[in-house]
């Protein structure tokens, strides 16, 4: 949501080291729910693209909400650029993030068949 990942294998490269039976299952719950999708990647055939729907989307004023709690006990977490947009008007922060995701999910799924 924040990170700007939507691959496997980027959400396997991330910091929390998850394991792949791990990933595979959180990743099948979220698209059960209807949280994200799932689409073949447009540069490579054999790669899928992971992207939060609306759904998910609407999820992001609880998560800036949890990013900044846990911003005050860990001063080292987060992505600096976003806390200091969201501390200095997290209203705007919120749209600015649900525009973008929409955004980049539009514009990698024209013209594409969500795959489930």
């Amino acid at each position: 949501m924040f990170n700007g990942k939507n691959s496997f294998l980027e959400f396997r490269a991330s910091d929390e080291k998850i394991s792949s039976a791990v990933l595979t299952e959180k990743l099948n719950l979220l698209l059960n729910e209807g949280v994200i999708s799932k689409i073949t990647s447009p540069k490579n055939a054999s790669k899928f693209i992971y992207l939060l729907t609306d759904k998910g989307i609407e999820m992001v004023p609880l998560m800036v909400e949890i990013l900044s709690w846990g911003s005050r006990y860990n001063p080292d977490g987060g992505p600096k650029s976003l806390l200091y947009s969201i501390k200095r008007n997290k209203t705007k922060a919120i749209t600015e993030i649900q525009d973008k995701l929409r955004s980049q999910r539009d514009s990698l799924t024209e013209n594409q068949t969500t795959t489930v």
